[in-house]
């Protein structure tokens, strides 16, 4: 099927309106992306919309609260209740799924240590992308 609106290459038009309203909507600082939360495993009717606000209007959303003990179930909970539920594991995910941001010494089939990869290295973060590819039918944008 064809790609409608600004992501069909052959509309530059309806490209530049999308651009310029997510231009207008860009947050001006960090403290535009937080959203305070009592607890990130239970959101309320109003956290929830909150995140789901950034998240439209940046591509992501910061998220403080009072709840800070160690709970490796946490990321799974509150990205099901925004609508996550199916993970995509890369190669050095922990086995939920999950990548632990901390500095790693695994080696990998190729031999390819973990450490050299965000989020597994204490060295600086040059420019990157943050995500992985993977065919458009693995990606869902294929049908």
């Amino acid at each position: 099927p064809r790609v409608r609106g600004p992501f069909d290459l052959n509309d530059d038009e309806a490209y530049q309106r999308w651009r310029h309203t997510k231009l207008l909507q860009q947050p001006r600082g960090v403290e535009d992306l937080i959203v305070d939360v009592a607890d990130p495993r239970q959101l309320s009717t109003a956290e929830r919309a909150a995140l789901l606000q950034r998240i439209r209007r940046a591509n992501m959303a910061l998220y403080r609260s009072p709840v800070t003990l160690p709970d490796p179930s946490l990321p799974r909970q509150l990205g099901a209740q925004l609508g996550l539920h199916r993970l995509d594991a890369n190669w050095l995910a922990d086995e939920d799924g999950i990548s632990r941001i901390t500095v790693a010494g695994t080696t990998g089939a190729q031999g390819e240590t973990a450490a050299a990869y965000i989020p597994y290295t204490d060295r600086a973060i040059q420019w990157h992308t943050a995500g992985y590819y993977h065919p458009p039918i693995r990606a869902g944008c294929a049908r």
